[in-house]
């Protein structure tokens, strides 16, 4: 059950690799005259998570384009915008380094503006800055937690696409729609570690104390959270399980001039 009224997309991309001519296979540094083929986005799938439904678009969802031009991902693209345009929180596996980046350059190549401002949770970096997995892949994360994990492929299946076959654009568009179903579920296992989440507690009707992660209102009062200066009093959500504190301190007026502070070294 959905807590609050945030547009939340669990975001996937699959890129077609670029292509190259190279000499040697080792620490090399490709000359933008030795490219045959730049990278593209194959297909991009999202799922809103008050949606039961899954989001999904590939190349070949435009049949027309395609028999033209089997490397013009305008239409793929213009998903992806209207995507993040319609979004609150855009949630993928390493979004800022890869997916975010990816889409915003197809975006520019393609005379688009820049959609509405977003919130970015890379559950890449929470489990690398909160945890320590013997590996921070997102099937590594998930084999370690017992959850279910990604399609088996090979890199096979992204060279039949590259040439044009339509059974292995399908499998690709499937292998990218579990990816977002398993995205989600170890967003929402991930959800009360995230003390840098954007508040949900804003996108509820704010009538009632809220979690700041799920929006649920049935908080339980949980001892006193303390800062060098003042005490705030702490809750814990009995949906996520998450912690937060109250914005105005529980400190008596004529106690907090008793309190002190370090001075600098």
């Amino acid at each position: 059950m959905v807590n609050h009224n945030a547009k939340i997309a669990i975001f996937d991309i699959e890129t077609a690799p670029a292509e190259a001519y190279i000499w040697n296979r080792w620490q090399q540094n490709i000359r933008s005259a030795s490219i045959i083929s730049e990278g593209y986005v194959f297909c991009a799938v999202a799922k809103f998570i008050d949606e039961t439904h899954v989001r999904k678009r590939g190349l070949l969802d435009s049949p027309e384009r395609w028999a033209s031009d089997q490397e013009d991902d305008y239409d793929v693209v213009k998903f992806c915008w209207d995507i993040l345009d319609q979004a609150d929180i855009v949630v993928a596996h390493n979004a800022k380094k890869f997916d975010i980046p990816v889409v915003n350059t197809r975006f520019i190549a393609h005379g688009m503006k820049p959609p509405s401002p977003y919130k970015v949770v890379d559950t890449l970096q929470i489990v690398k800055r909160k945890f320590k997995f013997p590996y921070n892949g997102l099937q590594d994360v998930l084999t370690y937690l017992g959850m279910a994990g990604k399609h088996e492929t090979s890199f096979q299946l992204w060279k039949d696409c590259k040439k044009g076959k339509k059974k292995a654009w399908r499998d690709m568009v499937k292998y990218c729609v579990n990816d977002v179903l398993i995205l989600e579920d170890l967003y929402i296992k991930l959800l009360p570690w995230m003390d840098t989440h954007p508040n949900i507690g804003l996108y509820t009707n704010m009538e009632r104390p809220a979690c700041t992660k799920c929006g649920c209102t049935k908080l339980h009062r949980k001892g006193t959270y303390k800062t060098m200066t003042q005490v705030y009093q702490r809750y814990r959500c009995t949906s996520c399980g998450a912690s937060a504190r109250e914005r105005c301190t529980s400190l008596e007026k004529e106690k907090r001039k008793n309190v002190l502070t370090n001075t600098a070294m």
